[in-house]
């Protein structure tokens, strides 16, 4: 009787079935792994749309912002604190600056950049800010145009390389189109203004550091208007932004009490100059009234009193002071000096230790007095003795919005 032989694909079909098979349950052992990847975020695909460094334009009728669009993939931990940061690759980042019109709502695009430096690099970087946070300032001009000034940071051990972009935008010729290049880290600044009368300008905080919305918040009837909103802005905002919270960032108050010194400066300013004083005088005359108004903290202060012969008794307790009319000479005493010469008046201590003269130890005598916490005293010069008392330095008095402490 004669054997068949089995055929050649007969019996590969077993070994086949084998290895699909352990393929088969490879592939299953590999989706709990990759579900926990997922799950965990060690892998993920983003996507995020921004608002950044909004400001009003000149008359308040408008509010220039830039909006960033990225996408690309991460991959890695990046928990800041516990572990290395992830790794990301963006597919494109691209950058516009919009102009928003707050009577109709129309929103026009002045200038575009279709890609940032992050694009086609793989970034280090721990998650909150994969993309890099992206540092923007707008100055809008009473032309006008639109000073826009960028800001990208990309980490590399042990500093960063530094992009920054800047430039003009105009309807004329005086545009000035910036473009992306390396630069040592100077910052932007900060958007202005951000506040128009009643009316201020916030962003909103969202994923990744792509702010989520532009807010405006009117403190004369606490409305807020949600300007722009991207796409995380829903779900992580679903009542939207409060009052308390956004008091809490808002720079109105600093904003007032910044416009209402400035205002009496110039006004004190322009009055000593009708006065016949310099502009250097003028501005050092104009401080002294804003820090005597409690703008300005005060340093310590002498305030010296003639005394006659008879109320010289009253003082026979303190220590006194017998000074040459040279010491005053060589300049070692000019805030004494200047004491003695308008009693009553509030005059500043020099700063730090008075020197010493070679041929004069009264500089010493003072400086021990002073260290050892003596705020009265008696000086005695050409005949003539003054009770000088030393007022302790005070901190301004009125906090912002024009309050006094």
């Amino acid at each position: 009787m004669k054997k068949v032989r089995a055929s050649s694909g007969q019996a590969r079909s077993p070994r086949r079935r084998t290895k699909w098979l352990l393929a088969g349950l490879a592939g299953l052992a590999l989706v709990p792994i990759a579900a926990a990847i997922w799950l965990l975020g060690l892998v993920t695909i983003e996507r995020h749309v921004g608002y950044f460094g909004p400001a009003f334009s000149t008359g308040g009728n408008a509010v220039y912002f830039l909006e960033r669009r990225s996408s690309g993939v991460t991959w890695g931990f990046g928990w800041e604190h516990f572990t290395p940061p992830a790794r990301a690759r963006a597919w494109s980042d691209t950058l516009r600056l919009r102009r928003l019109d707050l009577s109709s709502g129309a929103v026009a695009t002045l200038e575009a950049w279709d890609r940032t430096p992050i694009v086609g690099r793989t970034l280090s970087q721990y998650r909150g800010r994969v993309f890099n946070h992206l540092q923007a300032a707008l100055i809008p001009r009473d032309d006008g145009s639109v000073e826009y000034r960028l800001e990208l940071a990309l980490p590399r051990v042990p500093t960063a390389d530094v992009y920054r972009l800047r430039g003009l935008w105009a309807a004329g010729p005086q545009r000035q189109r910036g473009e992306w290049n390396g630069a040592p880290a100077a910052g932007p600044g900060l958007s202005q203004p951000v506040v128009d009368a009643d009316r201020e300008l916030f962003t909103l905080a969202g994923p990744e550091s792509f702010p989520a919305a532009i807010v405006l918040l009117d403190h004369a009837d606490k409305s807020i208007q949600v300007l722009q909103q991207a796409p995380a802005y829903a779900a992580q905002y679903p009542t939207g932004p409060t009052l308390a919270s956004l008091m809490t960032i808002s720079r109105k108050a600093d904003h007032d009490h910044s416009r209402e010194m400035a205002r009496i400066q110039r006004e004190r300013v322009a009055a000593y100059r009708a006065q016949g004083l310099t502009e250097v005088e003028a501005l050092l005359r104009a401080g002294r009234d804003l820090r005597d108004l409690g703008y300005y903290p005060k340093p310590q202060r002498w305030v010296a009193t003639a005394l006659t012969p008879q109320a010289l008794e009253a003082y026979a307790g303190l220590q006194r002071l017998d000074l040459a009319e040279m010491e005053f000479k060589v300049g070692l005493f000019p805030d004494l000096e200047q004491a003695m010469a308008s009693p009553g008046t509030e005059i500043d201590r020099r700063f730090g230790r008075y020197l010493r003269h070679r041929d004069y130890d009264s500089s010493e005598r003072l400086n021990t007095l002073l260290e050892t916490g003596a705020s009265e005293f008696l000086v005695a010069r050409a005949g003539r003795v003054f009770h000088f008392r030393l007022l302790p330095a005070e901190p301004a008095r009125r906090r912002r919005g024009g309050a006094l402490n």
